[in-house]
């Protein structure tokens, strides 16, 4: 979209440059060259936009998309430069129809595309995350690409053939008085604010929901902490105190006072051992109970962090059940979301591709993005130390490493065995 933008300047421009350079000039040309070449590489610009906004819902149809739209820019390119050429002589009239190609051939399926895609990128994306602010503005962004359909593609200089004989640019103003170049303007300006504005709106909420994310999984990791500590601690403690009162039970008198008052002590002792092991049920999450690699495609597939960036899962798993266990399972998604999500929020990548394998005996999960690389100061909260944390419980490793094209690579290493009690 920016580069369709500059292309529509560098065009408008070599248009104004046009009405000072006069008939006959050295410099004439030149510009008229430019002038057509900016507008059919703003239009080709635009069709590739539509054509990725489909991409998140289907790749085939972008890349036929974008396909169709290569093919459409190279029959253009043709024309200009062969059957255009030969049919005249006269470099005025050249310009002139090959700027109506460019706009009836490049420009009215770009328009429809983009006008498309905006709407399904909304709809499949925006919808979702009940986020009507920023769908208002991108169906706003739409109608303005619809409008610019014939203003842009439509209202251009008079060629001899139809329809830009009956409808060009010269006879519109001539009948309403108003310069075209304006209202392109106008319709483009429109189109700009209506993209920043849901850039805006939509770092924003990203950036609130996000956080909540973080404030949550610090929740848990705090709950799960304190279960542990329960188990590890206070429970054991408790639970050794019992074994001590029952080791001194049988020196008592049977019917006596004191045998009673310890029976009743074992008894209560016995019963918090109950409550908290109870409790510690509820600090801690549930088990995971669903196949690993289905788990991950659902994090990875998740609406907030798909319409951030597009990830793409690589599995290798044996057909055997999974032998991790439920607890083993849990850190292991964990440490998955974790990484996903500093993706999405801190990377600043278009892709990312997640990766689970298992090779000679261990589970190896790796997490590489194109974005900005590691920031050593960049990890917000105990996010990289709640996973590193998890790595050791699985009795495995956890690595964070530049990628060879640029990047960040997460990698996971964990023993691919029966781990059920973790």
């Amino acid at each position: 979209m920016a580069g369709f933008g500059l292309n529509m300047a560098a065009f408008e421009w070599s248009s104004v440059a046009l009405h000072v350079v006069r008939s006959g000039s050295f410099w004439r040309p030149p510009l008229l060259l430019a002038q057509a070449a900016s507008l059919a590489a703003a239009f080709a610009l635009l069709h590739q936009f539509g054509a990725r906004t489909l991409a998140r819902d289907s790749v085939v149809a972008a890349r036929v998309s974008s396909s169709i739209g290569g093919l459409l820019a190279a029959l253009w390119i043709f024309w200009a430069v062969g059957p255009s050429l030969n049919l005249t002589l006269d470099f005025e009239d050249w310009s002139r129809s090959t700027l109506v190609l460019a706009g009836y051939g490049l420009g009215l399926p770009a328009v429809a595309l983009s006008a498309y895609g905006l709407r399904l990128h909304a709809r499949s994306l925006v919808a979702p995350l009940a986020l009507p602010g920023i769908w208002s503005v991108l169906r706003g962004a739409g109608l303005s690409v619809v409008a610019f359909a014939p203003i842009g593609c439509l209202l251009l200089p008079r060629a001899r053939f139809w329809p830009s004989n009956r409808l060009n640019a010269e006879i519109f103003e001539l009948r309403t008085g108003l310069p075209v170049p304006l209202l392109r303007g106008v319709v483009g300006l429109a189109l700009l604010l209506a993209m920043v504005r849901a850039i805006e709106a939509f770092r924003r909420e990203v950036a609130r929901r996000m956080d909540m994310l973080e404030e949550e999984k610090l929740r848990m990791a705090e709950r799960e902490q304190l279960g542990r500590e329960l188990h590890d601690g206070t429970l054991q403690a408790i639970y050794a105190a019992g074994l001590l009162l029952r080791a001194v039970e049988p020196g008592l008198d049977t019917g006596g006072a004191a045998r009673k008052h310890l029976s009743q002590s074992i008894g209560l002792l016995d019963q918090s051992v109950s409550d908290i092991r109870r409790y510690i049920g509820h600090l801690r999450p549930p088990d995971e109970t669903r196949e690993l690699e289905s788990a991950l495609r659902d994090l990875a597939s998740a609406q907030l962090l798909h319409a951030l960036v597009d990830f793409e899962v690589v599995t290798d798993l044996p057909d055997a059940p999974n032998p991790l266990g439920p607890r083993a399972t849990h850190h292991v998604l964990s440490i998955a979301n974790e990484a996903l999500s500093n993706v999405a929020r801190h990377s600043a990548a278009r892709h990312a591709t997640v990766t689970l394998r298992v090779d000679d005996g261990w589970l190896l999960l790796e997490v590489r993005d194109d974005g900005s690389g590691i920031e050593r100061d960049g990890d917000s909260g105990n996010g990289l130390g709640n996973m590193h944390e998890r790595a050791r419980i699985l009795g495995g490793t956890l690595e964070l490493l530049a990628a060879e094209r640029g990047g960040t690579l997460v990698r996971l290493r964990v023993p691919w065995s029966d781990r059920g009690s973790s």
